[in-house]
């Protein structure tokens, strides 16, 4: 019976296509080649059972010929066919691209915090259901929403989902009670953690919602502001959700916890590097993915060049003006830049406080700006995406992806992984640092929401001042005292009358 072929053989391809493909590929290893002759081959193949030319290659066609065809097979093809026809490539790379769902920001939101509510038991789940609720409008939301945040719901909803998914695991009543809560305590600190029971996925939410709502904490020791944090949730999701009932308790646990966390170092306190170097590093990056965008022969090794120019260009941008991730993700060509990307907008829809941002940009960081708008961004960006930065499927980059990429380019420059709230965080420091009475500015800078963290700011200022100027005046009383001639040092006097030795011994032998 003769072997059914997926691939037409080089025997049967023409001779001056297979001359040509055999030169190009000469250079890469024997695996490679195979690879890239069977994928070749399919192409031919499929073409001569349509009966076109080739090289007749458009998105339809693109589109027809891979469907049915695994991720190996289609990435074989897509770059046999770009080392013959080059011309292909912008086709190919476009439609390789899945379509992923783009919910808008109410409708994302809305079916978070439904499947929040659906993993909590009752009677949890009736009394948290209608004061988390997302309506159609503002105006129909739930009680909750007027004073939180919808990332605040979620993260104390999440916080109290998972204290009750460990209340099912240790075999616990499913409630909050001094009994859980230490159990939870003992269990966040050991070096064995208790299994949590693995939770089906919600297909309706987006791929990157779903780790980050359902995955159970990592089964390892918790640090002390890990817990902390973690007990706030709890703390103020069933303070809001179970108002009758007494949490006194559970408030002087919380606070107990939060001192004690406090007196540990923060992981981001050895993570600070400074924005001398991080701007001289993001520099370096530029320069490399210019070189090796000059030098590339192919899509993978221009969007490699694309993902080191968009890292530099992150470093470039937090040395100069600290922004958020979310802002920096946020970014868009058409509404963020003002006269020749010399002023950077952020819109007060993109920030954490709700003001608008504006930003002066440097000569270094325009230019840096430019590099990457001419030559990276072009390599994976769609048509119609108007956004600055963009992920390897040519649309708007996420927030969580950005702030993975710049932790993991930060660990391998630095030798220490430093996350973009670390170098705002020695922006700030740095300010208050060397000019503690313009502690003001850091909070300016910044665009802090929270005035407590402003208070922070400034008490340490305040303390940084008051240790300078007692630093000073102890020099100044240092100057002013005369030290003593050297010499031999003089006995202390003695409160005794003195006595000359001869009258001493004489009144001995009166005696």
């Amino acid at each position: 019976m003769p072997r059914h072929r997926l691939g037409l053989p080089p025997a049967q391809w023409p001779q001056g296509l297979q001359l040509r493909f055999e030169t190009l590929i000469a250079d890469k290893g024997k695996a490679h080649q195979q690879r890239l002759r069977s994928g070749l081959g399919r192409w031919l193949k499929r073409a001569r059972d349509e009966g076109v030319a080739p090289d007749g290659i458009d998105i339809a066609i693109w589109s027809r010929r891979i469907d049915g065809l695994g991720v190996d097979d289609r990435n074989a093809m897509r770059q046999a066919i770009g080392l013959i026809w080059p011309a292909t490539l912008d086709v190919t790379q476009t439609q390789s691209a899945p379509d992923r769902e783009v919910l808008d920001s109410r409708a994302e939101r809305a079916r978070q915090v439904a499947w929040l509510v659906q993993r909590l038991p009752e009677p949890w789940r009736s009394a948290a259901a209608p004061l988390v609720a997302v309506g159609p409008s503002s105006l129909e939301d739930g009680p909750l929403h007027e004073f939180w945040q919808c990332e605040t719901i979620v993260r104390r909803m999440e916080a109290l989902a998972r204290h009750l998914d460990f209340c099912a695991a240790a075999g616990l009543p499913l409630d909050v009670t001094p009994q859980t809560v230490r159990a939870a305590l003992t269990d966040a600190s050991a070096e064995t953690r208790l299994e949590r029971p693995l939770i089906e996925r919600p297909p309706e939410l987006p791929a990157r919602k779903q780790k980050r709502i359902v995955t159970p904490r990592k089964l390892k020791p918790m640090r002390p502001g890990g817990v902390a944090a973690e007990m706030a949730s709890l703390l103020g999701a069933v303070r809001a959700i179970m108002p009758a009932r007494d949490w006194n308790w559970f408030i002087i646990a919380e606070r107990a916890i939060s001192k004690r966390a406090k007196a540990f170092g923060s992981r981001n306190a050895a993570r600070i590097v400074d924005v001398t170097d991080l701007r001289r590093a993001g520099l370096m990056l530029m320069e490399a993915a210019r070189i090796a965008h000059a030098d590339a022969r192919g899509v993978r090794e221009r969007s490699r060049a694309h993902d080191r120019a968009r890292e530099g260009l992150m470093m470039i941008l937090l040395s100069e003006s600290p922004l958020r991730i979310g802002s920096i993700a946020s970014v868009d060509l058409q509404a963020s830049f003002v006269a020749d990307l010399t002023l950077l907008v952020v819109a007060a829809r993109d920030t954490k406080e709700k003001r608008q941002d504006v930003r002066v940009l440097s000569a270094v960081l325009i230019t840096a700006l430019g590099q990457y708008i001419a030559l990276h961004r072009p390599v994976l960006a769609r048509p119609d995406e108007t956004a600055l930065i963009v992920d390897k499927w040519g649309k708007r980059a996420d927030e969580d992806d950005l702030s993975t990429a710049f932790t993991a380019s930060t660990k391998r420059i630095f030798g220490r992984p430093v996350n973009a709230h670390a170098v705002r965080t020695s922006v700030a420091t740095w300010i208050v640092a060397t000019a503690p009475q313009e502690a003001a500015l850091a909070s300016l800078i910044l665009h802090h929401r929270d005035a407590r963290t402003t208070e922070a700011y400034h008490s340490t200022a305040d303390q940084l001042s008051a240790s300078q100027a007692l630093s000073r005046a102890a020099d100044a009383t240092a100057r002013q005292l005369t030290p003593s001639p050297p010499g031999k040092r003089k006995a202390p006097a003695s409160s005794r009358p003195r006595r000359s030795l001869r009258l001493e011994l004489a009144a001995r032998r009166g005696r």
